[in-house]
C-alpha cells in the first residue's frame, strides 16, 4: 500500500523510549519509504514538543562543545533545523478537536505562525463537513497569518545581519589587541560582514547535515539488526 501510493513515512520524537522491537518496526517502514515522494505521512511518537525544543538545544550545546559551531550561530532558524520536524514543511493549518482549546504541548514551535482551528467534536466524529469549515476558516486567516510570517522572517535576517555585524567588530578587536594597535580597521567592514555569512553558513550547514545523518544512520542500523536478527531465527 505504501509503495503503491508513493508514500513516504516519518516517524517524529524521542523513539529510544519505545520497545526495541517497536523501534526495529517503526525503522523498518521508515527505511523502506523514504524513497518515496507522491506524499509524505508524519507521526509524532513518544513526541512532545517541549521535549523536541530541549533536545534541539542540547544539540546545538553538543555542537558548539565539539566546535563545529560557533555561540553566535545559535537563533531562531537553527534551532528549527534541529527540531524533529526540520524536513517537513511549514504548518499552515492545525487542527484539533474534542473542545479542548489548546494544543497539549503538540507542535508548539512550529504552530507559531500557523491558522488554528479548534472543533468541538471528538476524533472519531470528524466528518467532511468539519474539515470544509476548517479549511474556509483558514482561508479566512492566512493572508494575516502569511504577513506575520513575513514579518517574522524579516526580523530574523535584522538580527542575524547585526549579529554578524557584531561578530566581526569583536573579531577585529580582538585582532587589534594581538597586534598591540591602538586603532581599529574597520574599511571594507560590509565585505567583511558578508564573507563572514558565508562562512557561518557553511559551518551551521555542516553541522545540521551531520545532525541529519546520524538520525537517518539510527533508522538504518535499526533496520540492519533486525533483518540480521530475522535471517537467524
Amino acid at each position: 500500500m505504501i509503495e503503491k501510493h508513493g508514500i513516504c513515512i516519518r516517524v517524529l520524537g524521542q523513539l529510544t523510549l519505545l520497545p526495541q522491537d517497536i523501534q526495529e518496526t517503526i525503522a523498518e517502514a521508515v527505511c523502506f519509504s523514504k524513497h518515496n515522494t507522491r506524499a509524505v505521512l508524519n507521526l509524532c511518537f513518544a513526541y512532545s514538543a517541549r521535549d523536541d525544543i530541549c533536545t534541539s538545544m542540547r544539540e546545538m550545546m553538543n555542537g558548539v562543545k565539539q566546535g563545529i559551531i560557533k555561540q553566535s550561530d545559535i537563533d531562531e532558524e537553527l534551532l528549527e533545523k534541529c527540531l524533529f520536524t526540520s524536513q517537513c514543511r511549514k504548518v499552515d493549518l492545525l487542527i484539533r478537536t474534542s473542545g479542548e482549546v489548546r494544543l497539549s504541548d503538540f507542535l508548539l514551535w512550529e504552530s507559531a505562525y500557523t491558522c488554528l482551528a479548534f472543533v468541538k467534536v471528538l476524533w472519531p466524529e470528524f466528518s467532511i463537513w468539519h474539515l470544509y469549515a476548517a479549511v474556509l476558516h483558514y482561508q479566512r486567516n492566512s493572508q494575516a497569518v502569511e504577513v506575520a510570517r513575513q514579518n517574522n522572517q524579516v526580523e530574523r535576517e535584522r538580527l542575524q545581519r547585526e549579529s554578524d555585524h557584531k561578530c566581526i567588530l569583536e573579531e577585529l578587536e580582538e585582532q587589534m589587541q594581538i597586534k598591540g594597535d591602538k586603532s581599529r580597521d574597520t574599511s571594507n567592514i560590509q565585505s567583511k560582514v558578508a564573507q563572514y555569512a558565508k562562512i557561518r553558513n557553511h559551518r551551521v550547514r555542516c553541522f545540521v547535515d551531520g545532525l541529519n545523518r546520524r538520525r537517518a544512520q539510527y533508522f538504518e542500523k535499526l533496520t540492519c539488526n533486525h533483518s540480521k536478527q530475522s535471517s537467524e531465527s
